[in-house]
């Protein structure tokens, strides 16, 4: 694989790339650097490729849809049943109770029965006797608890029946929308997992042969290696760079290094250059196979695979991520609209200029996004340059100061959470070409791009905002960054948010 690389391969240079409006700068070794010149994100871009979706991502939508349909399946008969029908109230929060319990007991059984099994959505099983028989199974279990508590004749029969009835139906309609979901995302290839091989050209095919060949789940994505074009071993797809970018465009949801065990200094460069990356990283080395998986491995299509990194967030905390996300957003959105059109109007009165300010950043896996704010300066910087505020600024507005202060500029950005492109609490993103410069300073800098940026942060509400004055300043940040990824949970970003509520009335360093 081209000779070895003498020193510390911890010093790295930066490499931009860009491929469907994606401007990409992650550690790269000199001698894994392509020689065509470097496009930026202010490059006319190319398509980017729709990213794929894991299965598991629709176990878990499946996991979560079928609890949640039998608790409001139990409110939605508590109305039909004593509202249409006997036309009489009763406690709602009695019946969402006994809801709750079922969805309790229903989630243990698809669990035991494997309801949520990615093997047979994948398959397109409907399932229906199974999913019937466990509904069945939980509202008899439910019974049992009323008649053991002694409170079964507080919940008349015919409401019973309509749950039952409501219950059946929403799972056999959500299974089936599964399904659907399933096979529409799999004509698109989008649910079959595309792969990456990356290594010498002679591993790189035999391993790629024997992992596909085996499952027909997967797709190859290519066959990159740095290693010379010739006859015998065939012409790869591209190198180290061709692979990165194609990841960040959405063309790879994974990477298999298949190099020689022997490579120890390849394989960590590897390593190094693919964290930037939020997909799964393995290693396969000298093509190993065995004839049973080895615990503590995950072995696949025969082939030994060691597991070198794995994605930030799993399936499940992807969807309660973005569950968070869409509700909190919309609700802040609500609240904050009287507040938002009031800014607007003294924008307009307080200066020329338009009302919002449209600047483009990177976001997830690198991508390019816009990010709206409300304008507070007299200018609309978004290019290769793009000066920071300082304390004192005057291009700063009266209104503008004020809103900077509170980051009441920031409201607009709801939009963009709800637009799926920002995260309520994630990194902040920066102007692109202010991440360019940091980027060549800090080699770790463009691994804050593996979870969707956020209007606010861990490190925003330790005391990180307003002006980076130093890279010690900017280092301090992309710490903080890195430690909310490697930490995320719901109850950290409820925290964040929580905090983010008292930053602007103790922040110095917001102007």
């Amino acid at each position: 694989m081209g000779s070895k690389i003498s020193g510390s391969i911890s010093t790295s240079v930066s490499r931009r790339v860009s491929t469907g409006g994606v401007a990409e700068l992650y550690p790269l070794p000199k001698r894994l650097m392509p020689q065509t010149p470097a496009r930026t994100a202010f490059d006319h871009p190319a398509p980017v490729v729709r990213p794929g979706v894991c299965p598991e991502l629709l176990a878990e939508t499946q996991a979560i849809v079928f609890p949640a349909g039998i608790t409001l399946c139990a409110t939605a008969a508590e109305i039909f049943y004593f509202d249409v029908i006997l036309h009489c109230s009763a406690p709602g929060s009695f019946y969402l109770g006994a809801g709750i319990l079922a969805a309790i007991i229903m989630a243990l059984i698809g669990r035991l029965a494997s309801l949520n099994s990615v093997q047979s959505i994948i398959a397109g099983e409907a399932n229906t006797r199974v999913l019937l028989l466990s509904v069945s199974i939980s509202f008899a279990a439910m019974l049992c608890l009323f008649n053991m508590l002694q409170i079964s004749g507080s919940f008349p029969w015919g409401w019973f029946a309509l749950w039952y009835a409501f219950s059946a139906v929403f799972l056999l309609a959500a299974r089936l929308g599964i399904l659907l979901w399933a096979r529409l995302l799999r004509a698109e290839t989008r649910l079959l997992q595309r792969v990456a091989v990356y290594g010498s050209m002679d591993l790189g095919t035999r391993v790629s042969g024997q992992l596909f060949a085996e499952d027909r789940n997967l797709v190859l994505a290519g066959i990159f290696s740095n290693d010379q074009p010739s006859l015998s071993h065939g012409i790869p797809d591209g190198g180290m760079a061709d692979l990165i970018a194609a990841a960040q465009s959405g063309a790879c949801d994974r990477i298999i290094l298949a190099m020689p065990s022997s490579a120890k200094a390849e394989i960590l460069e590897a390593v190094a250059a693919l964290e930037v990356l939020p997909i799964d990283v393995q290693l396969c080395p000298d093509g190993m196979a065995v004839s049973s998986e080895i615990p503590g491995m995950r072995g696949q299509g025969g082939l030994v695979l060691l597991d070198l990194q794995r994605p930030p967030l799993n399936a499940r905390g992807i969807i309660l991520k973005a569950a968070m996300d869409y509700v909190l957003a919309t609700i802040a959105l609500i609240v904050f609209s009287p507040l938002m059109l009031a800014i607007a109007a003294a924008i307009k009165l307080d200066s020329r200029g338009p009302v919002f300010f449209v600047q483009s950043r990177h976001g997830y896996n690198h991508r390019v996004v816009r990010v709206a704010k409300f304008r507070s300066m007299t200018v609309t910087e978004d290019g290769p340059v793009v000066t920071q505020a300082v304390r004192g600024d005057k291009r700063v507005t009266r209104v503008g100061r004020f809103l900077r202060r509170t980051s009441l500029d920031e409201l607009p950005q709801l939009f963009n959470v709800l637009l799926g492109e920002l995260s309520l609490v994630g990194p902040r993103p920066h102007a692109v070409a202010h991440n360019e410069s940091y980027a060549r300073i800090l080699n770790s800098y463009a691994n804050r791009h593996k979870v969707k940026p956020g209007i606010t942060g861990w490190a925003q509400v330790n005391g990180c905002r307003g002006e980076t004055k130093s890279a010690e300043d900017m280092r301090q940040r992309v710490e903080l960054d890195l430690y909310y990824i490697k930490n995320w949970s719901p109850w950290l970003d409820i925290k964040i948010l929580a905090r983010t509520a008292l930053v602007p009335f103790y922040s110095p360093n917001a102007y």
